[in-house]
């Protein structure tokens, strides 16, 4: 409308062909005025459009306009229904409000066109499987009729955890040694797809022990990556995070810049890399999922260094009061482990997820204060004690959104987070055996440590290890042979 404004004379007398008569000098310097002016009103008004319209990741995103979206959760609207909020159109969706395809449409994404590709009988190798998503996964995959070989190196795991099922066989390998995954290729394989969820998480603690870090979630997964191209894998499933990321303004699209802030989020942006360097090189096809806070049973809920829900689970266990780094305002978004596994061991049988990278988990972010509180009414310990330390260098606010994998999946609801802290607690609670605490005897810097981690026996090296002898929840009188017997026969 400015710019009618101020173009030529309304009533200009018009020639035969209806363009503008403008003949005499004072006119024609009048119209070169109104022109330059036109241009640079114009130019301006493009320029303000483009950067109203832009988002971080430098793709127009038709569900985050107008660019205050971004910024602000609560901004932008879609008719009835709030994009970017509590009320975005991908909540509809879970609580099932608008159907698939109209979530799809509004966030841009395509509904997959080509059928699901049947599971049965196809062989996988999944890693970390006596962890907790890996165990989760390995599960869902003997369910969709996968025949599947699960290992872990049980530095951190619970040989419970393990699915014991017909087609599940389990085999003890460190993912850092290159002849034990080529032996087990040999051995087990060929595999059409290859699950990586093996992997040491946890961000903060990843500062203080980079080397171990890159050792185990760079170097490893190289490892696995080239005995996965040798052996002529179809499918590498890389479970990374949502770390990679960095600190961008939320919420986190697949399309934000990567710009990790830990030895964490860098190791896992790095395979992300790689993997698509072999893609291009070799042909061998990935799936990527970006999971963040993920919740459930089969948690280690005594790692003090990870995993916030199960900290506060077995702080209220031992009397202890909840302990929060900082005022407890950072906000994340807390996925239940049935509303992740199955998409990930689900992801190379849709041929359009191929080559493509997913955010994974829930929509709705909370405080940690309000967690806190709903993590001890679940325990049955209302208004538990809370205290808050000294804030540590951490990603403020973790949010993401799914629309992407919401429209390739069609996962349709999630669960909601009380009643999945309800199902969680009431797993902690039926374990008579309780868990035993597993932490690092020693780190490669202690400079910077929080406080609450520093214990008097904790020594600084400039090399460590922890391995399965580290684990105080595996037997140490076993062999790896008695391991897998025993398994076996169970």
């Amino acid at each position: 409308q400015f710019l009618y404004f101020i173009g030529p004379p309304r009533h200009a007398p018009r020639g035969g062909d209806g363009a503008s008569k403008i003949s005499d000098p004072t006119s024609m310097s009048r119209a070169a005025a109104i022109g330059v002016a036109c241009g640079l009103v114009t130019f301006l008004a493009l320029f303000l459009n483009i950067s109203s319209s832009y988002d971080n990741s430098g793709n127009n995103c038709p569900v985050c306009r107008p660019a205050a979206a971004h910024g602000a959760p609560h901004a932008a609207k879609h008719g009835k229904v709030e994009v970017g909020g509590k009320d975005s159109l991908v909540v509809a969706y879970e609580e099932g409000r608008v159907g698939r395809e109209a979530m799809c449409k509004d966030a841009g994404h395509k509904v997959p066109s080509k059928p699901l590709i049947s599971g049965k009988g196809k062989k996988v190798f999944v890693t970390g499987a006596a962890g907790f998503i890996a165990s989760h996964v390995a599960r869902a995959c003997a369910e969709l009729g996968m025949d599947v070989v699960a290992a872990d190196d049980m530095s951190g795991g619970f040989m419970e955890n393990v699915p014991k099922m017909p087609n599940v066989k389990f085999v003890l390998l460190d993912v850092k040694d290159p002849e034990a995954i080529e032996k087990l290729f040999a051995e087990h394989g060929p595999f059409d797809y290859v699950y990586h969820l093996a992997a040491y998480a946890a961000e903060g603690m990843s500062h203080f022990i980079r080397s171990y870090n890159y050792r185990n979630n760079l170097v490893g997964t190289v490892e696995l990556v080239n005995a996965a191209i040798r052996h002529k894998t179809k499918v590498f499933v890389f479970t990374s995070s949502i770390a990679a990321y960095g600190a961008p303004e939320p919420p986190i699209r697949e399309t934000t810049p990567m710009h990790p802030e830990d030895p964490y989020g860098i190791s896992k942006y790095a395979v992300e890399l790689d993997l698509k360097a072999a893609k291009e090189l070799f042909g061998m096809d990935y799936v990527i999922f970006r999971p963040h806070n993920v919740y459930g049973p089969h948690q280690n809920i005594a790692d003090k260094y990870r995993n916030v829900i199960g900290i506060f689970m077995n702080q209220i266990l031992n009397g202890r009061p909840m302990t929060i780094f900082g005022d407890g305002t950072q906000t994340r978004a807390f996925s239940y482990i049935d509303d992740v596994a199955p998409l990930i061991a689900k992801g190379p049988l849709i041929p359009e997820a191929r080559n493509e990278e997913f955010n994974v988990g829930a929509e709705r972010p909370w405080s940690l204060n309000d967690l806190a509180r709903l993590v001890s009414s679940a325990m049955g310990a209302p208004n538990h004690k809370l205290v808050h330390l000294d804030k540590r260098f951490e990603v403020q606010n973790a949010e993401a959104t799914h629309s992407k994998i919401k429209c390739f999946f069609d996962p349709g609801r999630v669960v909601p987070l009380d009643k999945g802290l309800k199902k969680t607690a009431e797993w902690v609670l039926a374990r008579t055996k309780g868990f035993k605490p597993v932490e690092f005897h020693a780190v490669e810097v202690k400079a910077k440590m929080p406080p609450s981690w520093v214990r008097p026996d904790l020594i600084e090296s400039a090399h460590i290890e922890h391995t399965a002898a580290n684990n105080t929840n595996f037997d140490q009188s076993q062999s790896a042979a008695d391991v897998v017997a025993a398994f076996d026969r169970s």
